[in-house]
């Protein structure tokens, strides 16, 4: 069996992504597994003959495409084997809000939320004290409103 460890990407974790990654690989040839890297940037599409050549993907990769179920869905559409939830599960486990859906739906008990479009975000969180706030894409720990006003003061200017 020949195994491609996928890791890199496009996301800010590209580094956690690659250690991550190393790891396995080590890990998988110590075993006398037939393993191989693939260290990705850039676009999925230009590495599928590598991809390909491979019985089975082992994703490594954190964040982005790694983890919102486009990696997945490409594999899923080329028919390539790999590691991880499929493309859909991925899609919801990415966005706290969904996922907080299906916990309530399955009766699987979860911490009380507020959920804020992206569009009303900005006006609706002046009211409240945070101590954690949860994005789609991360969990800012805030110790106070003071802080709160401060990381959205930064993701203002960085737009």
């Amino acid at each position: 069996m020949k195994i491609i460890v996928l890791m890199g990407g496009n996301s800010s974790e590209k580094n956690v992504s690659i250690n991550t990654g190393n790891a396995v690989l080590k890990s998988l040839n110590e075993l006398g597994v037939n393993a191989k890297s693939c260290i990705y940037e850039g676009d999925i599409k230009d590495y599928l003959h590598i991809l390909k050549d491979s019985d089975l993907i082992f994703i490594a990769l954190h964040g982005g495409d790694g983890e919102n179920g486009k990696i997945q869905l490409f594999l899923e559409e080329n028919n390539i084997l790999y590691t991880g939830s499929n493309s859909n599960t991925s899609k919801v486990a990415i966005n706290k809000h969904l996922t907080k859906m299906v916990m309530i739906k399955n009766k699987i008990p979860t911490a009380p939320w507020e959920y804020f479009p992206e569009s009303t975000f900005f006006t609706a969180y002046k009211k409240y004290n945070f101590k954690f706030l949860f994005c789609n894409w991360c969990t800012w720990n805030i110790t106070n409103r003071t802080n709160v006003f401060r990381v959205a003061n930064y993701i203002d200017t960085t737009k």
